[in-house]
């Protein structure tokens, strides 16, 4: 079996510029630095480098796509349905009185 070691996150391993962030406080930057990785993952770049994906990286970017657009879909047909469920309990609570 082979050991395999997991480098995500660690300090150093991307210039985020977040290795001496207080615990609490926002760092300088932050929300441009979040929004531009954002851009750059629905661009299907790199959200570090903005180097285009490619390989695993890309596969696992349609994946991720599919699955948010699925979960939306979910999302909004559960609302939907909650809507015609409430309605539907209304109108019958009103046909009782």
């Amino acid at each position: 079996m082979e050991n395999h070691i997991c480098t995500h996150g660690k300090k150093g391993q991307y210039p985020t510029g977040l290795d001496s962030m207080k615990k609490g406080y926002p760092v300088k930057g932050q929300h441009e630095r979040v929004m531009l990785y954002a851009d750059r993952y629905s661009n299907q770049q790199h959200i570090y480098t903005g180097d285009p994906l490619e390989g695993n990286d890309l596969e696992d970017w349609y994946i991720s796509h599919a699955k948010a657009r699925l979960g939306d879909h979910l999302s909004k047909y559960q609302k939907e349905r909650a809507n015609k469920i409430n309605k539907g309990s209304t109108v019958q609570a009103d046909s009782e009185s």
